[in-house]
């Protein structure tokens, strides 16, 4: 069996998913809870009242509140009081307050709340470079290349004008927003009122045939549709019901929904009863989940694909793919979050999310990082990403074994993989940000003139006069050659990967990607191995 996405990422600026990015990484890292278990009562605040505490507490606010010398705000306080608490317990343990409680759980519904455009900086004005079918906004007639002034008589304009205000002006809204926008076709300026609404986000969105037997699906979180949105996907890959070679992305990914991730690994596994995961706490029992024999599809070879990015559901997958040695696993080590989350309504309006147990791979690993050190945990997945992989080393005393090879697998610091690899570091700059920025908006008028046509075939074969697009782009910027030659590797690639993503979609950007992804390569070249698990036994 067998350049990362991640640089994508970092470039994608949308309505279409405000915030989605950040938001789903610290959302996620906290979940991997069951919310199928969850009460729905507030029968945590009422054993906390039963034992007094919360009176206790109140007491000291309402003393504050009457003979304090100024006024306090007394819900901002009880909110700083609960904070604090949960200080003291583990990272992942963390209190919603009612304003926020809404979108979170709308994000792990797989649904966010907005329009429905992604947008662009061209000359210093915001502008529409893609609307998501049957959106508000596709509803309303926004067209590709309109340029939006104002929203609610707000400015959206100006060379230092950042996207993620436009985002949160949409996000925060209330009831119907007003977009004065520049219509491209006519010129003149026009007024459009949309009301923001909840859009489906498909968590595998994202598939294509890499070969003819070789299949690739991306799962960029853990919904609560997950597992039906990655079984219609698989549908679209296989041959005839079953699938030679089946390549995993789970780059980025930041987990959710711990039931979908096991229900996922059912149909990855043949065999009825087999443990994938358990979980355990000091007030939990013990809890298997297993797989249920149920297959729709045969899939033979399977490589997963990580990184720093990836945690809490995608450690489960990885981590239980591993264990059996069902597949092999590549890239990057993983984020290492093995904390199982409950949610308990408050009456507030807020929630608390509570780790109530640990999760453990089939070998018996916990891949939970060490949190004493909170500084030093919330920083490590930055160190690693700047300084490599070795920045902070796996615990070489929690050793485990495979259970088919007996293959050594470590504990306590996410899942390593069993072929690293590190992709160049091509595009962090800020300097090159700037550069990709302004050459993303060249080409999006390019595209818009009709000067960007290419077909799917020429894209994958690579026959694009790339010289004449970067010669058109100099004359027009003022970029220094400097720059342009010290990225003009990097800047080749993104080149082809914006025409890709112009003429066919994103989808289509990630295929022509795949060329370049040294983690898709190296999956590749697994799946042409007779015997990649005796390829990568100790010797």
């Amino acid at each position: 069996m067998s350049m990362s996405s991640e640089n994508q990422s970092k470039r994608k600026y949308t309505i279409v998913e405000p915030l989605l990015l950040a938001l789903m990484m610290v959302v996620g890292i906290m979940l991997g809870y069951k919310m199928n278990s969850a009460p729905n009562s507030h029968s945590l605040i009422d054993k906390i009242d039963n034992a007094g505490t919360l009176g206790r507490v109140e007491e000291i606010i309402r003393f504050i509140e009457n003979k304090y010398v100024d006024s306090i705000d007394s819900e901002q306080m009880m909110s700083g009081v609960v904070e604090g608490i949960l200080q003291d317990l583990d990272p992942h343990s963390i209190y919603i307050p009612p304003s926020e409680l809404e979108d979170v759980d709308r994000q792990m519904s797989g649904k966010y709340y907005g329009i429905g455009i992604e947008t662009l900086t061209m000359q210093d004005t915001v502008t529409i470079s893609r609307i998501l079918e049957g959106s508000p906004a596709a509803l309303v007639g926004f067209k590709q290349g309109d340029k939006i002034l104002t929203v609610n008589d707000s400015a959206v304009a100006g060379i230092d004008y950042e996207l993620d205000k436009l985002s949160s002006l949409v996000s925060n809204a209330t009831g119907m927003i007003r977009f004065k926008i520049l219509e491209r076709a006519s010129g003149l300026p026009k007024t459009i009122k949309v009301q923001p609404a909840e859009i489906p986000v498909n968590s595998a969105e994202h598939y294509f045939k890499l070969d003819d037997d070789i299949g690739y699906i991306e799962l960029s979180r853990f919904t609560s549709k997950s597992y039906t949105e990655f079984m219609t996907a698989l549908e679209a890959v296989v041959n005839n019901k079953s699938l030679e070679n089946l390549v995993i992305d789970l780059r980025n990914n930041p987990g959710g929904y711990l039931p979908e991730a096991n229900k996922i690994l059912s149909q990855l596994f043949p065999e009825k009863d087999r443990v994938m995961l358990y979980t355990e706490g000091r007030n939990s029992e013990r809890r298997e989940y297993k797989t249920n024999g149920k297959n729709f599809f045969r899939v033979n070879n399977i490589a997963v694909l990580i990184d720093e990015g990836s945690a809490s559901g995608s450690e489960i997958l990885a981590g239980a793919i591993q264990d059996w040695d069902r597949g092999v696993i590549i890239g990057k080590r993983s984020y290492g979050k093995g904390l199982v989350q409950e949610q308990y309504p408050l009456k507030n309006g807020g929630a608390i999310r509570l780790t109530i147990a640990k999760y453990y791979t089939p070998s018996g690993r916990l891949i939970q990082r060490p949190f004493n050190d909170r500084n030093a945990y919330y920083d490590s997945i930055d160190d690693r990403s700047e300084n490599g992989e070795l920045a902070e080393a796996i615990d070489s005393s929690q050793i485990f074994k495979t259970k088919k090879y007996n293959r050594t697998v470590y504990g306590g610091g996410g899942i390593k993989p069993d072929i690293i690899v590190t992709p160049t570091s091509f595009g962090f700059s800020d300097d090159y940000q700037d550069l990709y920025q302004a050459v993303r908006a060249f080409l999006f008028k390019e595209y818009l003139e009709g000067r960007l046509d290419y077909s799917k075939e020429d894209l994958l074969n690579k026959k694009v006069d790339n010289f004449k697009f970067l010669e058109a782009f100099k004359e027009e910027s003022n970029f220094s050659q400097e720059l342009i030659d010290t990225n003009f590797t990097q800047l080749n690639r993104d080149i082809v990967l914006l025409i890709a993503r112009y003429n066919h979609g994103s989808t289509f950007e990630k295929q022509v990607n795949a060329q370049f992804d040294l983690m898709i390569q190296a999956a590749i070249d697994c799946f042409s191995k007779t015997d990649i698990f005796a390829e990568l036994q100790p010797r």
